[in-house]
């Protein structure tokens, strides 16, 4: 079976996290839409540190992990926090 291998960048750590092996855009979205709204997260509390990429494909028959000519930006953290996360975080930062 083919999966879609996502990474998120941390840009002020300038470094990307492990992959994530996920169906589809949509789910690896709602995936880091999830962790950018928990707040033991270090995407909650930095949201903007944080893009989310498509990288590639992986076979889990052949073994083979296929990288993607350029990544694909699915969105920053930033766009994921829901409404109720965004005053807690403009409280945390005034």
């Amino acid at each position: 079976m083919k999966s879609k291998t996502f990474t998120a960048y941390d840009s002020k750590v300038k470094n990307y996290t492990k992959p994530l092996y996920h169906r589809n855009a949509a789910e690896a979205v709602r995936a880091f839409e999830e962790e950018c709204n928990n707040p033991q997260s270090q995407l909650n509390k930095y949201p903007s540190d944080f893009t989310l990429f498509e990288t590639g494909e992986y076979d889990d028959e052949t073994g083979v992990l296929t990288f993607l000519d350029a990544f694909v930006s699915l969105g920053n953290g930033l766009q994921f926090i829901k409404e109720q996360n965004v005053t807690q975080l403009s409280q945390i930062t005034q």
